[in-house]
């Protein structure tokens, strides 16, 4: 009986001007990493949040409120995720993911997608 109520109060916040940041439940004993941080984007989503809002809540405003500078600045290393989609559509697009660049070194790169670099993976490793 609340869920419905719940949503509906984080619309009206959204409608009302206030910042809504995206989060993330890991380290949490038993939450699987990135797990809740999708659940989060999906139930805002049901709140009435536009996939540009939805991104803006989970990569740009919480730089912005923290004081940090904008992700991409000429020269600096970069920081992006490589998705196994070319629709943004709905917040279960955001979880086909294929490689993780973090600050210009690979942490993740999917098994086929290294398969098809294979000629070029002295370039995907660190």
């Amino acid at each position: 009986r609340i869920f419905p109520r719940l949503l509906h109060f984080t619309a009206m916040a959204r409608r009302s001007g206030v910042p809504v940041l995206v989060g993330t439940d890991t380290p949490n004993v038993g939450q699987l990493p990135g797990r809740g941080y999708h659940l989060e984007l999906a139930l805002l989503a049901r709140a009435g949040w536009t996939m540009a809002e939805l991104l803006d809540s989970a990569c740009f405003l919480p730089r912005r409120i923290f004081g940090q500078p904008p992700p991409l600045r000429g020269g600096s290393p970069a920081s992006f995720v490589v998705l196994d989609s070319t629709r943004l559509e709905h917040p279960r697009h955001l979880r086909r993911i294929r490689a993780v660049c973090h600050r210009g070194r690979w942490v993740f790169i999917h098994p086929r997608v290294r398969d098809r670099f294979r000629p070029h993976a002295g370039r995907l490793r660190d």
